[in-house]
């Protein structure tokens, strides 16, 4: 059964050039092979991406779990939108290595976008069993969540999140659409 982090590691989101990124969703095929599913729009001038990285993490489980994914933000910081982005490790820190472009003018100035901040619903962290063994945060449970934006709009930021209180054994993603 495909669950583990390493099925994350190596799959890599990736916009053609002018492209930026819609959408996406991880996914496990019948052979147990893990990849993203994503949408790139392409339109407007982008200017050329710059890479970043998120902070680095030490808490992604060994034992097939995403616990530790919720401490890396995707964020491409004020008039950029996401045009790449993989889930990278070096020893046991892991990370987001990401690039971003932002939205020029005919005449080549940077304008601003319009940005607004959404979440997927909160599904639970374990499936009692159906597809995981019962494991908890299994990676395959990430499938339940698309991270969506309009037609006209790209993704500047996602996270995913684990609920406290009521929510408290969820998840969801919380990102931010931009238009551009």
């Amino acid at each position: 059964m495909l669950s583990n982090r390493k099925s994350l590691l190596g799959n890599t989101v990736s916009c053609l050039e002018g492209g930026a990124l819609k959408d996406f969703r991880f996914n496990a095929d019948n052979d147990k092979n893990g990849r993203y599913d994503y949408l790139c729009v392409t339109g407007g001038n982008l200017t050329t991406p710059i890479t970043l990285t998120t902070t680095k993490t030490d808490r992604i489980m060994p034992n097939n779990e995403h616990t530790g994914l919720e401490d890396l933000n995707v964020d491409c910081g004020s008039n950029k939108v996401l045009t790449s982005f993989y889930l990278d490790a070096k020893g046991a820190d892991y990370y987001y290595t990401y690039t971003c472009a932002g939205a020029n003018d005919a005449e080549g100035n940077t304008y601003p976008l319009s940005c607004e901040t959404r979440y997927t619903t909160w599904n639970n962290t374990d499936d009692d069993g159906f597809r995981t063994g019962g494991r908890p945060y299994d990676v395959q449970l990430l499938d339940r969540h698309k991270v969506e934006c309009d037609s006209d709009e790209a993704i500047s930021q996602f996270r995913l999140e684990k609920g406290t209180g009521e929510n408290a054994n969820k998840m969801r993603y919380s990102y931010t659409c931009c238009r551009h």
